[in-house]
């Protein structure tokens, strides 16, 4: 009795094969002309690179009234940006304790200045703030602009409003 054949696996197909060796034929071919032409444009820029064209300066815009207020502003936002807002914001936070509260927190970034108004339980703990403020190192000439003592609260805590300016090397 003669043995069974069986092919389980079909035999490859070499027309696939020839067309993917043609393909890549035809890439590497338009690899190459796109590497000579650009050689050819390099040395072309070579050459025009010892005698540089003259630049027109671009003509002066005047500007209206209003783009010049929108400009002021834009850059005032620019100064703004650029100052030390991370160092300052945790001064501020590390001075804070449980005997003092900030209401408000109101940056003057054109003077350097800070104008902080907030609460204490007692008029001793206005002042370790202040210290603390001071020991930070960001804030410089912290100052006591005003201070009350609310009777109409029940605790009656101390109302404050400083004034700081940022040091000079932040």
């Amino acid at each position: 009795m003669r043995p069974i054949r069986l092919e389980l696996v079909p035999k490859p197909r070499r027309w696939t094969g020839v067309l993917a060796l043609l393909a890549g034929a035809v890439l590497l071919g338009d690899a190459l002309f796109e590497r000579e032409q650009l050689l050819q444009s390099v040395a072309e820029l070579q050459q025009h690179k010892g005698s540089p064209k003259p630049v027109k300066a671009a003509p002066k815009e005047t500007l209206t009234e209003a783009q010049q207020r929108e400009h002021s502003a834009a850059r005032q936002v620019l100064q703004e940006l650029a100052l030390p807002w991370e160092p300052l914001l945790a001064t501020v936070e590390q001075a804070v304790n449980a005997d003092t509260a900030l209401l408000t927190v109101e940056p003057d970034a054109t003077r350097r200045g800070l104008k902080l108004v907030g609460e204490a339980r007692h008029y001793a703990a206005v002042l370790d703030f202040m210290q603390r403020l001071s020991a930070g190192g960001t804030l410089g000439a912290v100052h006591l602009v005003n201070h009350e003592l609310r009777e109409d609260v029940p605790d009656k805590p101390t109302q404050f409003t400083l004034q700081a300016t940022w040091r000079a090397g932040l």
